[in-house]
């Protein structure tokens, strides 16, 4: 890690968490912290909680129940909760990998997965566990440093599931990282508030069980911002951890800045991440907040760049830096043929480590294609992450966007990231996305969300300020052709923007305004000639008349 000078004295005072050599499973490690804080609040749900020892006693009941000589995985469709950590640990004790499974998804889709992963047993029911007896012999563990520890199924871009997985020794070395980093200790209390078929929830699970800190689950759903704001200041959180998408709301609905006073870190990665976005950070959490931010995916276990900023790291770019490598991971910027790019211009990210997933699985032709082996380190491997950026001088970088995610607009490459930038920046604005509608001729469209900064405001004075604000920001390519308002935007389970359900939605929608303006548009020439029945297309009105 490379934090700025103030953000390395304010981390200064915390020691850096402790790992044994020994510890080298998931449950080897749950142990050992497990004996050290018996007494100790491990998680808190709603209005019940577990000591780290009851937690304890409930994994090993639980692993009588769902031990397996043959390691197969274990399908858990349980929602964020007890229950499901129980699972979680015991699965892995007995070196059987999880896979979670969400609970919003359509029933085709799991289905989809089920028959993709090979899962012969799904837990469903949160009364199943429980109701093992707590004096059942427990069997011994079964992991070892390389069992699977998970396999977190992603869409991706191709809208099919595939399931990343890795080892418990590879989950184990981002988990040490990410403590180590923001100085995990067992007086921390974190959030839980991704979906547990994220990897955001594999670092909040791990990162709090694993270091002795308390895990605080949290509903955005059934909390609202409100609550959420209610239960930082009740449970005195110290570690927010909160996708871009889900923070912007939050700190929309202004909450009271005495019930984020316990917040000594913002963990704030997963999507988009913008300059207006730490300045609304800035506003609202106390100035000795520190912020920790990255770039990941789901194949390179989590983050591969990260950085920790103070109140006073200046932030030059619209985009915020996702910073420098993590630990044991090396990433390059390459250009079409493989070659590294000079400093400066941007490049596709592949990332080079040992730590990185061990591929996509049940499926070892697409794992072959994602991730070869670094011929100069034969025990480590690269993966071409899809993602672009570019080098500060500094050796900071600056996330440019996805590779699926540019553009040719009349002869000119457009990024989408820097179009919706320069829209956030825009006042009244509260939420913006840029995509490309695809077609013989491509076009730029953007949809937006107002907040109430100026009610009342008419939404064609809305649009005509917006283009003359971005018609001075960006090139004339770069100005959305269409502008399109909404009152929310739709959101993938990981609270992401679903892009890909928003414009096929407008297509469908456009395609049919067009009909009709196709219609109104033939009918005026009608009138105006004074004809019937069709039009000739390839005669001009002064012809017709």
């Amino acid at each position: 890690m490379t934090p700025r000078p103030h953000a390395e004295a304010t981390l200064a005072h915390r020691p850096v968490p402790v790992w044994s050599e020994a510890e080298d499973t998931v449950h080897a490690r749950f142990l050992a912290v497990a004996q050290r804080h018996p007494r100790r609040i491990a998680v808190r749900a709603g209005a019940h909680a577990l000591t780290y020892g009851e937690l304890h006693q409930r994994v090993l009941a639980a692993a009588a129940y769902l031990d397996c000589e043959t390691g197969e995985p274990l399908g858990i469709a349980l929602p964020a909760g007890l229950d499901f950590i129980v699972a979680v640990l015991a699965s892995l004790r007995q070196g059987r990998p999880y896979i979670p499974l969400s609970l919003t998804q359509p029933q085709a889709v799991r289905d989809e997965i089920i028959h993709a992963a090979g899962l012969r047993e799904v837990l469903t029911s949160s009364l199943v566990l429980p109701t093992v007896a707590a004096d059942t012999p427990a069997p011994p563990p079964r992991a070892r440093p390389e069992s699977v520890a998970c396999v977190l199924y992603t869409s991706g871009s191709t809208g099919r599931p595939k399931g990343v997985y890795q080892s418990q020794a590879i989950l184990l070395h981002d988990i040490r990282s990410y403590g180590e980093t923001i100085r995990l200790q067992a007086d921390d209390v974190l959030t839980w508030l991704y979906p547990p078929q994220t990897g955001g929830a594999v670092r909040d699970l791990f990162g709090a069980l694993l270091h002795g800190a308390e895990l605080v689950v949290m509903d955005p759903g059934s909390l609202g911002l409100g609550g959420i704001a209610r239960t930082v200041q009740e449970r005195a959180i110290t570690v927010f951890h909160a996708i871009p998408p889900l923070l912007r709301e939050f700190l929309a609905a202004v909450p009271a800045r005495d019930a984020l006073a316990s917040v000594r870190m913002l963990y704030v990665a997963g999507d988009r991440f913008f300059r207006s976005d730490l300045e609304s950070i800035r506003r609202v959490f106390p100035a000795e907040s520190l912020v920790y931010t990255g770039l990941g995916a789901t194949e390179c276990t989590t983050l591969y760049r990260h950085w920790v900023l103070s109140s006073d790291t200046a932030v030059a770019t619209e985009l915020v830096p996702v910073g420098f490598d993590v630990p044991g991971k090396r990433t390059r910027l390459v250009d079409e043929q493989g070659d590294q790019v000079t400093p400066g211009e941007i490049g596709a990210i592949e990332v080079t480590s040992a730590y990185i997933a061990s591929g996509y699985w049940r499926n070892s032709e697409l794992s072959h294609e994602a991730f070869r082996v670094d011929p100069t380190h034969p025990d480590q491997r690269i993966y071409r992450t899809g993602d672009q950026g570019r080098l500060l001088p500094d050796g900071n970088l600056v996330f440019v966007g996805r590779a699926d995610g540019q553009a040719k607009i009349r002869g000119h490459r457009i990024e989408c990231d820097a179009v919706e930038a320069a829209l956030r920046g825009v006042p009244g604005i509260r939420e913006a996305v840029a995509l490309v509608r695809p077609g013989a001729e491509p076009e730029l469209i953007a949809f937006l969300v107002a907040d109430a900064a100026r009610p009342g405001e008419p939404e064609s004075t809305r649009t005509e300020r917006v283009r003359a604000t971005l018609a001075d920001r960006l090139p004339a390519a770069a100005v959305p052709a269409r502008l399109v308002w909404r009152e929310a935007l739709p959101r993938l389970d990981s609270y992401k923007v679903d892009r890909r359900r928003l414009l096929d939605a407008f297509t469908g929608d456009r395609d049919g305004m067009e009909a009709e303006s196709d219609a109104s548009v033939a009918g005026l020439w009608r009138r105006a000639l004074g004809v019937a029945g069709a039009l000739d297309p390839d005669r001009s009105f002064a012809e017709a008349s």
